[in-house]
């Protein structure tokens, strides 16, 4: 069986993207609300994080650094023990995926706050599992997508270059793991339309990143935020995660390769 899952529920991607958070927990009515992130992510994307209204009650919680089930575990307790309403993740891929998978297991809404562009953890609905000595052990599939997710292009122009590099092979892959297999399907019969659009965005992901890398690193290395930039991060977090939407049950492995940068 394939079953397609669709993006985000909201998503921003400007400026003042973090500025819609109280609005949205207001809107909502979130009165608890768990804040997961490391601490170089928290100093990142603090000078851009606007303050919690009276009224909300936040966890602010250190992430232990693996996407573990000792780790997701933890943060499930945290979640039962305040009665968490919400759930926020801010950081890497390893930090939103730990965020997703407490929020699926506790069914919680989730907000995740990339503040890498390396891979699609932001916009997919799966986690990719390790041991804590960072092992690899396998990947879970999700029902429901993220609620919200919200991108300030100043903050991941400012990450370290690495990730965003590793980004682009890691998108790259999207189109090569996946070409033989539609080439396969399309053998066997048309495709639905949800699989035609995983598809496109598949190429999508090749003609963009083929056309733009070489730009988008050289502006990144001098701190240029340029149209060409920011369409490569959204290639790496949107559309290859919208790949992955269409192509998650295609094959018994994740929707997208991880890259560990030293």
């Amino acid at each position: 069986m394939i079953i397609s899952r669709i993006g985000p529920q909201q998503y921003l991607s400007n400026l003042d993207a973090y500025n819609y958070l109280p609005k949205y927990i207001r809107n909502n009515g979130y009165s608890r609300v768990l804040f997961l992130h490391g601490v170089k992510s928290l100093n990142a994307a603090k000078p851009y994080l606007p303050a919690w209204e009276p009224g909300v009650t936040v966890h602010d919680i250190y992430f232990n650094g693996e996407c573990s089930p000792e780790e997701i575990s933890r943060i499930r307790s945290l979640v039962r023990e305040n009665d968490i309403q919400l759930i926020i993740g801010l950081g890497g891929g390893k930090v939103l995926d730990t965020a997703k998978s407490a929020a699926h297991y506790e069914h919680r809404p989730i907000v995740t706050i990339p503040t890498l562009a390396s891979n699609c953890a932001p916009w997919s609905c799966l986690s990719v599992r390790y041991k804590e000595n960072g092992e690899h052990i396998d990947h879970e599939v999700y029902d429901n997508a993220t609620n919200l997710l919200l991108i300030n292009p100043k903050v991941i122009l400012n990450s370290p270059i690495d990730y965003f590099v590793a980004g682009i092979g890691d998108t790259l892959a999207k189109f090569y793991e996946s070409e033989l297999i539609f080439k396969d399907m399309e053998a066997k019969g048309p495709l639905n339309v949800a699989l035609t659009i995983s598809k496109q965005m598949s190429e999508n992901c090749k003609d963009v990143l083929l056309k733009n890398s070489v730009a988008a690193v050289r502006d990144m290395k001098a701190g240029k935020l340029t149209d060409e930039w920011l369409s490569v991060v959204e290639t790496i977090i949107c559309t290859a995660g919208t790949v992955g939407a269409g192509a998650t049950n295609i094959v018994d492995r994740p929707a997208r390769i991880r890259f560990t940068m030293p």
